[in-house]
């Protein structure tokens, strides 16, 4: 399974897609990482076109079976918020437009899937790492 994941941002977008694979302990491999930047300096339009069209042209390139997002959560801070939605809408349009579901994650999940992500892939690491050194 081909799976988008995007942290939405409107001067720095974080993209990513990964295979994932297997069943139980599963297996990811990164196919594409990349920040989307933005710069305060352009015009909303141009900073908001410049991310769907970079979205769309990696879900065209991919093609996922799911896009997931990270919820955002503001508190008293509602230009960020405002801004960032430019950002969240320009990704579900293009989200649209390929025919891929999104799917929306709380910051928690995010970390605890990461961390387990990077506790998988150390200890992979250090097995790989035992079996070339054993005599």
């Amino acid at each position: 399974m081909v799976v988008a994941g995007i942290d939405p941002g409107i001067t720095h977008l974080g993209l990513g897609v990964v295979a994932v694979e297997g069943k139980g302990a599963l297996k990811a491999r990164l196919l594409h990482g990349e920040v989307v930047k933005t710069s305060p300096q352009e015009p909303a339009k141009e900073r908001v076109g410049r991310i769907h069209a970079r979205v769309l042209e990696v879900l065209h390139r991919f093609r996922p079976e799911a896009v997931a997002v990270e919820e955002q959560f503001f508190y008293r801070q509602n230009e960020l918020a405002y801004k960032v939605g430019w950002a969240l809408g320009a990704v579900l349009v293009a989200a649209f437009e390929a025919g891929v579901p999104v799917y929306a994650y709380g910051p928690m999940q995010v970390k605890q899937a990461l961390e387990t992500c990077l506790f998988n892939f150390t200890l992979n690491l250090t097995q790989s790492f035992l079996e070339k050194v054993r005599i």
